[in-house]
């Protein structure tokens, strides 16, 4: 018999995102979600899913593209950019990990250092390590980072990655990271020792 897992990604990002999942996941609309920790709102998800007794039902939504890391920003200088008038360093953006992942410059430590502090996060705010793990923008895919994640991943104990999954090609003329990451997909299904489920339906 096969379980059908719905996901609703970026718990963390606002508090408004946070009740808009906990509703869907109380009616049975959606039976998963993952937290984005750098997120704004991560705390107030992980004490409103502990006061509804529903913290088994999140994961970790581990994010190397979008706002501020976990880590220093002077320890993981391939995956950030410095912004104006002494601002912190922020993610490289979606298009702009992907052309630093296909430039060869993002490097693999820095990756491993942010990946282990989300981790790190989520088992400190949450008592246990995520038993499944999805990527923001499906980072986790990208041939830059699904190696040393892999290593992260199964050293963690997490049980399941998620996965896109395309029956065939798919182009998206407005997103061009949309167009790839299901060849990306099935390169690292092999490549990785967690057992891999596939998103079935966004929030």
């Amino acid at each position: 018999m096969r379980e059908v897992i719905i996901v609703a990604d970026d718990l963390g990002v606002c508090e408004e995102r946070n009740r808009g999942i906990l509703r869907c996941i109380e009616t049975g609309i959606v039976t998963r979600t993952s937290i984005m920790v750098n997120g704004p709102a991560a705390v107030d998800a992980v004490e409103i899913f502990h006061e509804k007794g529903l913290m088994g039902t999140v994961g970790l939504h581990l994010n190397l593209t979008e706002g501020k890391p976990i880590s220093d920003p002077e320890l993981i200088p391939s995956l950030v950019i410095k912004q104006d008038q002494g601002a912190a360093s922020i993610f490289r953006g979606k298009l702009g990990f992907r052309e630093a992942c296909a430039r060869g410059q993002v490097l693999a430590r820095d990756v491993e250092r942010e990946a282990r502090a989300q981790v790190d996060w989520f088992r400190g705010h949450v008592g246990t390590a995520p038993r499944h793990v999805d990527g923001h923008q499906h980072c986790h895919v990208s041939a830059a980072t699904r190696d040393v994640l892999t290593r992260v991943f199964v050293e963690a104990n997490i049980e399941y990655v998620r996965t896109p999954s395309e029956n065939q090609p798919v182009v998206n003329e407005l997103c061009a990271v949309c167009s790839t990451v299901g060849e990306e997909a099935q390169e690292v299904i092999h490549l990785t020792h967690s057992t891999m489920y596939s998103l079935v339906s966004p929030l």
